[in-house]
């Protein structure tokens, strides 16, 4: 998996796109977790089609099935090495009291993890949080 990210974060970093790796991955990278289920990215709104255009020239989709209670505006999976990865811009999660939209951007990123000599930015744990309580408790 960490193969694949460095592959994917090294060209990204060459286009000027504001992205970060969250989900299981990002929790992995903190011990908190110790197998993440694949690579979540997570990209600035207006970069979202850049960095789609670059993953279907280097991976297979996948068919996305929206439900609820998520109410993200670029959701779109892809298979690469047989790891899945899910880009996700304009995350949002409905719940009781409204909607929840992690507003992504540079500086979103909170760290850096070097992978393979490949600088990775990471999103915010605390992002993270919240987004994976809402999901629990939005069912």
């Amino acid at each position: 998996m960490l193969k694949t990210l460095s592959f994917i974060g090294e060209n990204i970093n060459k286009k000027d796109i504001s992205w970060g790796v969250g989900g299981s991955l990002l929790l992995h990278f903190y011990n908190l977790i110790d197998k993440p289920n694949d690579i979540d990215i997570l990209v600035d709104e207006k970069d979202a089609t850049k960095l789609n255009k670059f993953m279907l020239s280097i991976s297979k989709t996948k068919e996305v099935r929206h439900s609820d209670p998520f109410r993200t505006t670029y959701f779109s999976k892809y298979s690469l090495n047989a790891i899945d990865i899910d880009v996700m811009g304009g995350f949002g999660i409905q719940h009781n009291d409204g909607a929840y939209k992690l507003s992504f951007e540079k500086k979103s990123i909170v760290a850096h993890k070097k992978i393979n000599g490949v600088d990775i930015p990471l999103c915010s744990l605390e992002d993270w949080y919240v987004l994976y309580w809402l999901i629990l408790y939005s069912k």
